[in-house]
């Protein structure tokens, strides 16, 4: 995964600081390594300290890593209490904290419930809390990180998990994480600890807005190309929906009902031989096309279904969706919003299609996207985006625009 994490300053923890200008309390990288001597393997991501626990596959024995801790140069602490043990491995990673980890659970034995502390920062402060995942392409692989009343999931090939949390009176945060998901190990590749940076700007859904939904691990958030980021299944939530300029839009969420698999399927390689105009919708020219999610014929009805709420039933909305696989069993997609179908001939990553639906409304605040495969395998979908049709009067003045625009190149 390419995360934001890419944003660090290779410098002390102590005095990390994001390119939002929000102040790092504590960036840890957790990494297998081999015993004896802790030797990391291979790096640590810029900007990170190591974490060391004992490699799954060390000579002379996986001998777990028992209550590890550990204090950066600031003075702020994270320990664990319990068994892990951990990997790492060399090749072709998108960063260093992808390539080495920590696991839970895992048939060696390690514990599949933990409890961490992270002690060290300002009493009674509220801090974002991000943890990392590890092991791309097992979406299996899943632990419940929770905190008092405040929980989320961390899952592989999934964006990672953002938390609130406040410390107590000493300035100390506790909690647990736990294996969760249907494998026999959860993977932890990481731990940013952070002030939060400022909330960012709001407004209420109007004609001209645009926003985009990118449904798998790449991200898609180039400044004024900010998709939302999905893994296919877990809902976006009102109050974190932005439009492409990376305005949150009140009261905006989606959902999704029907997936069984989200990769990174498509190759950037491939997409960016694309020459500009070549029947590539501008929306798409990133990385949305690296990413896939869908279903499985059996599942939902073989129906992939992705639902959007909070919208406002007076305005109009564009929907475009790209399909593009680079596996077998490519037939017709279809997408039906609103009653009105589009069936268009799934492409490749290097070749995709695309769904176009333009001037549909929501009923009751609601449009429904439902994503069928007519002859082949399975429905599949690498990205959307909606665009709220601008006023008939704003459609005038663009196109006045662009006559004025020709008239000076003429002249």
């Amino acid at each position: 995964m390419i995360r934001t994490r890419t944003l660090l300053a290779a410098v002390a923890a102590s005095s990390l600081a994001s390119a939002s200008g929000a102040q790092i309390l504590l960036a840890l990288d957790f990494q297998g390594t081999q015993t004896p001597g802790f030797v990391p393997l291979p790096v640590t991501e810029p900007g990170f300290d190591a974490f060391e626990v004992h490699h799954i596959a060390a000579v002379p024995d996986p001998t777990p890593s028992v209550n590890p801790s550990f204090t950066n140069t600031g003075g702020v602490t994270f320990s664990i209490t319990g068994s892990v043990g951990g990997f790492g491995q060399a090749g072709s990673f998108n960063d260093d904290l992808d390539r080495d980890f920590m696991f839970l659970g895992n048939a060696l034995g390690y514990d599949d419930l933990i409890s961490w502390d992270v002690t060290g920062l300002a009493p009674n402060t509220e801090y974002e809390f991000t943890w990392f995942t590890g092991l791309e392409g097992n979406s299996q692989r899943e632990a419940t990180i929770t905190s008092g009343a405040v929980s989320g999931l961390v899952q592989t090939d999934a964006p990672d998990l953002k938390l609130l949390l406040t410390t107590d009176g000493t300035g100390a945060v506790s909690g647990t994480a736990e294996r969760t998901g249907s494998s026999a190990e959860a993977n932890l590749a990481g731990l940013l600890v952070q002030v939060p940076p400022p909330p960012p700007p709001m407004k209420d859904l109007e004609a001209g807005d645009v926003f985009g939904i990118d449904l798998g691990p790449t991200p898609t958030d180039t400044v004024g190309n900010d998709f939302n980021e999905a893994n296919g299944s877990l809902a976006l939530a009102a109050g974190s929906v932005h439009d492409l300029n990376s305005v949150i839009l009140n009261g905006v969420s989606v959902s999704f009902s029907g997936a069984e698999f989200v990769n990174n399927d498509g190759s950037d390689a491939d997409y960016a031989t694309l020459l500009p105009g070549t029947a590539v919708d501008p929306y798409f020219e990133e990385s949305v096309v690296t990413d896939i999610a869908g279903t499985f014929s059996g599942v939902n009805g073989g129906i992939y279904t992705v639902t959007i709420e909070g919208l406002d039933d007076s305005l109009e909305y564009n929907v475009i969706a790209v399909s593009a696989a680079d596996f077998a069993g490519a037939g017709n997609e279809e997408l039906t919003v609103d009653g009105v179908n589009s069936s268009i001939v799934r492409g490749s990553s290097s070749d995709p299609t695309f769904h176009e639906i333009n001037g549909v409304s929501s009923t009751g605040g609601t449009l429904t996207l439902d994503f069928v495969q007519d002859g082949g395998t399975n429905p599949i979908v690498n990205g959307i985006v909606i665009e709220v049709v601008p006023e008939p009067g704003t459609l005038a003045l663009l196109g006045l625009g662009g006559l004025l625009v020709a008239r000076r190149r003429r002249d």
